[in-house]
């Protein structure tokens, strides 16, 4: 069995989509999702097309949303046509007809997604996370208004880009509530960082 970390969002989306689209809607919406992640059309002009008349805008987002995770996680897990075709077989409930059409699609663009992916591991013209500082502010209520008080954090993120020498900062203004979501999704991204570490 192949295992590809996709997430189970994707992989319900692929299932659901097996019992409602054609074999000519999966090329479409494949075919899409290649093309923009490669960088050749937008997402405004690649989804357009008779085949996509007739599906459903949520079916659409959904399903082409979950091939491009399965493509980009496809290529950088260097898989053949054959471990791609098993996977949607086995974990989202394709037929043979289908799961081939797709995982020869990949398979036609799997050297371009690689080198695409390839370029985008070099992080280092991003600048890096120097420091933080943070304080408490207080909104004061407004007079037809009363009623409304709220804590606020103003946060600068200190930065250095270290190929231009440049220290820069970054600042914004959070509640209670957005700096809570902020540090959840910092932990879940820390926390997928050590499973593929692991892997």
């Amino acid at each position: 069995m192949v295992l590809l970390h996709i997430g189970d969002d994707a992989i319900q989306a692929l299932s659901w989509s097996v019992e409602t689209a054609s074999d000519s809607q999966f090329e479409a919406l494949g075919a899409a999702a290649v093309s923009v992640v490669l960088g050749l059309e937008r997402e405004d002009t690649a989804l357009v097309g008779p085949e996509f008349e007739e599906m459903d805008v949520d079916f659409i987002k959904r399903t082409y949303s979950a091939l491009v995770c399965l493509f980009l996680e496809a290529a950088k897990n260097d898989l053949s046509q054959t471990e791609v075709g098993l996977f949607l077989r086995s974990e989202c409930g394709f037929g043979e007809a289908q799961g081939d059409l797709l995982a020869r699609l990949f398979l036609g663009k799997k050297d371009e997604l690689r080198g695409l992916l390839s370029q985008t591991a070099n992080h280092s013209y991003l600048p890096q996370l120097e420091g933080v500082e943070w304080r408490l502010e207080y909104c004061v209520p407004a007079p037809d208004n009363p009623s409304v008080r709220e804590l606020l954090y103003k946060v600068c993120l200190k930065t250095v880009n270290r190929e231009e020498g440049r220290e820069d900062k970054l600042e914004f203004i959070a509640s209670v509530e957005e700096l809570q979501d902020l540090v959840s999704r910092l932990k879940d991204a820390c926390k997928s960082v050590e499973r593929a570490v692991q892997r």
